[in-house]
Formats: C-alpha cells, structure tokens, sequence
C-alpha cells in the first residue's frame, strides 16, 4: 500500500515540504520484495517515480574528520593553489563536492583548464595545467602531489 513519507515530522526529510512524497510498497516480487517512491514537485508539475531515494547528510562522516580529513580539504579548494584549510566549513564544502561528483557521475559539471587532445603535446599541456607550480606545499601533502585537473562550473 501507498504510506505518506515521514508521517512523524521528525522523520520527515528537509525536502519533503517541498517535494511531497510516498512511498509504495513494499511489494513483494518472487526475487524479493522492494519499494518505489513518488515525488511531486508542485510548482512544476513534475511526477518523479523512482526505487531509490538516497539521503545525504549535510555534515560529513564524523570517521572522515577523525581518521583522516585530506580528502575533505582537499576537495574543499576550488583551484589546486588555494589553500586547504582543516575547518568544518572546509570539510562540509569538500564533502558536498565529493557527493555531488559521486552521486552525479558525470564529467559535464567539471571544466578542465586543457582538457588532453589525444596528442603529446595535448598530454603536456593537461599535466602542467593538472600540477601548476604554485600549488603550496600543504596543499600537495593532502594527495596526489596536489593534483586537480578540474574546477567545477
């Protein structure tokens, strides 16, 4: 049967005011049982129907912060000389782009600075424009000598 998603308030998503929601199921198949979620974005008139919903939190994984945040700092930067500072500001910003590269999985969002043509000069141009010169030290001690092929659109 169809339940309202998050009937208790507490339960209920940031987004559900928003983007009202149930969820179907579950339904029980001979390959087991799943559910599916409609979405209803109202303003629009748009019918999302979907069976799988993933929730991300705002705050990246305490584990992240406590046994090694470098990915964190690392990704907070928006260009490789600017300086990864170990903030929870940083580490929430790192942590918003690696969900957004993960969950997205598409390169159109990333605008690489000499995207390689095939060639050897192509090649060349994409490393050094990957490892500029003036990417500081602290920043190369976060992984990858420093290394960001990209900066995000």
């Amino acid at each position: 049967g169809a339940a309202e998603g998050g009937a208790d308030a507490s339960d209920r998503p940031e987004w559900a005011e928003q983007l009202p929601y149930k969820v179907l199921g579950p339904i029980a198949e001979s390959v087991g049982a799943f559910q599916e979620v409609v979405l209803f974005d109202r303003p629009t008139g748009t019918l999302l129907v979907t069976d799988l919903v993933v929730g991300v939190p705002t705050a990246p994984p305490e584990v992240l912060r406590v046994n090694d945040d470098r990915a964190l700092r690392f990704h907070s930067r928006d260009s490789p000389a600017e300086e990864a500072v170990a903030t929870d500001e940083a580490r929430a910003i790192g942590w918003k782009k690696i969900c957004l590269f993960a969950l997205y999985f598409q390169s159109s969002p990333l605008a690489v600075a000499s995207p390689p043509d095939g060639s050897p000069a192509g090649a060349v141009r994409f490393f050094r424009s990957a490892f500029p010169a003036e990417v500081p030290a602290e920043a190369r001690a976060l992984g990858w000598n420093g290394f960001i092929a990209w900066s995000w659109k």
